[in-house]
């Protein structure tokens, strides 16, 4: 062979695999960039979800606590109704034994 012609092919050859290598480098460059992008509005999302469950968690722990608060306050009107009629109860035994003894 000639050695111009094998340092032509050659340098053909070379060409041809640089302009390979930097198609495949802007490619991988593009997939890199729509995966960053897509990440990116991933991630957006996550964190509103982040925000959004937080606030939904705080509201539940309050309308809980409010209504834990009521819950109190009910069972204790209900004791204090219970002690009412175990005193009314007494005044009653005893009026009864009172009306006993009298006749």
């Amino acid at each position: 062979r000639n050695p111009a012609e094998t340092s032509a092919t050659s340098s053909a050859d070379l060409e041809s695999m640089l302009k390979q290598a930097l198609g495949r480098i802007e490619s991988l460059e593009r997939q890199h960039k729509e995966m960053k992008t897509s990440t990116g509005r991933e991630t957006t999302a996550l964190w509103e979800d982040i925000c959004r469950l937080k606030q939904e968690n705080k509201a539940i722990l309050e309308s809980t606590g409010r209504e834990t608060n009521a819950l109190r306050r009910e069972t204790k009107a209900l004791r204090d109704d219970i002690e009412a009629l175990k005193s009314d109860k007494k005044a009653l035994e005893w009026f009864n034994l009172w009306e006993d003894i009298c006749r």
